[in-house]
């Protein structure tokens, strides 16, 4: 959703800032009891947080490689996000339908603590929550300077908490998140927050219980991950031509975005309207005038210039907008000198566009 420069800024506002695979699940599945390393000890496991294709560095993979694990009690699940500009969380808690998902942004602030995490509870989390709950109240931390490190050591191992949020990780970063030697057997649901429509299945099996073999893992994000290229291609070809005036902002598959203004290029008459339009799952922020990095309050409020407006230059900020839950799916203005205006989308770098007006 952002990229990573931008993102350690983000952790200033309570995160570090919004992978390889797959396709059909064939031959063995990733959770077939391929191994038991009963008598070897601890496993560690790897999974892949999102994914990118560097044939294609606007499409942007939105799922975890693979999204089925088995693991023992003391396993360590390395969650590593490939990706060159998108965070990601891994986040435990959040019911399949999303009712109880604590709040994401703080308008016109940015990620709220509870997000930015990293966030390990004992009380359950509601729609309504912002900071990790049983924690003491405290600022943000500030984002580290220099480069993020490669890993990122969670505060402690997962043991079925009602509620676990690793924080916001950067492309580059390696989450290492260690399963407690007393977690219970059984099926363990967890998402990304930035991108909800992530999810994965961690099985926790009693030790001296088989579970997949490393290379069955890796085969079975390779399998997922080849599927969804296939999909964005697809996606990225079957945008049709917006209505006279009008730009689509990006494009979704099931689990991808192809983060593109369709089309990039417009012309229209001084007094026009051009309305933007995105009723995907993956939001954008357009701005004009200046660039602005994701972490900018401007992106999390509300547009600096209202929907429909006349612009003739400067700055101008849609705000947020996207299918539900986001308050709005479009944003307009009205373009009334001739000129270039050169666009792009805040929080996805590369995406961009221009509007001439003759």
């Amino acid at each position: 959703m952002v990229g990573p420069r931008a993102c350690a800024g983000v952790a200033a506002l309570g995160v570090a800032a919004l992978i390889t695979g797959c396709g059909e699940t064939t031959g063995t599945p990733v959770n077939a009891p391929t191994s038991a390393p009963s008598s070897s000890g601890p496993s560690t496991l790897t999974v892949n947080v999102g994914g990118a294709d560097s044939a294609h560095p606007l499409y942007d993979f939105l799922a975890f490689y693979p999204s089925t694990i088995s693991a023992h009690p003391g396993d360590t699940l390395r969650l590593v996000n490939p990706t060159k500009e998108t965070p990601h969380t891994v986040t435990f808690g959040v019911l399949p339908d999303h009712s109880n998902q604590p709040a994401l942004l703080t308008p016109g602030v940015g990620f709220t603590a509870i997000a930015g995490g990293p966030c390990v509870s004992t009380q359950p989390v509601t729609a309504t929550t912002t900071t990790c709950p049983g924690a003491p109240a405290a600022p943000p931390p500030a984002a580290p300077a220099g480069t993020p490190p490669a890993e990122v050591a969670l505060p402690a191992p997962f043991s079925g908490q009602p509620f676990y949020n690793s924080g916001i990780f950067l492309g580059g970063q390696t989450a290492v998140l260690p399963l407690s030697a007393d977690i219970k057997p059984g099926a363990y649901r967890f998402i990304c927050l930035l991108h909800p429509t992530m999810a994965a299945t961690l099985t926790v099996v009693p030790a001296g219980s088989p579970i997949q073999a490393a290379d069955a893992l890796t085969s079975a994000a390779d399998r997922q991950l080849a599927a969804d290229r296939t999909d964005a291609a697809t996606v990225a070809a079957g945008v049709a031509t917006p209505a006279d005036g009008t730009v689509q902002a990006g494009a979704v598959g099931k689990e991808l975005t192809v983060n593109m203004f369709f089309p990039s290029t417009l012309t229209v008459s001084a007094g026009q309207t051009v309305t933007w339009k995105n009723d995907g799952y993956e939001p954008h922020v357009l701005v004009f005038g200046r660039t602005i990095t994701p972490e900018d309050p401007l992106v999390f409020g509300a547009p600096t210039l209202g929907p429909g407006s006349a612009y003739a230059g400067g700055l101008a900020v849609s705000g947020l907008f996207a299918g539900k839950p986001f308050p709005s799916s479009t944003y307009a203005l009205k373009f009334t000198t001739a000129g270039s205006y050169p666009y792009t989308s805040a929080i996805h770098p590369g995406m961009a566009g221009v509007i001439t007006v003759q």
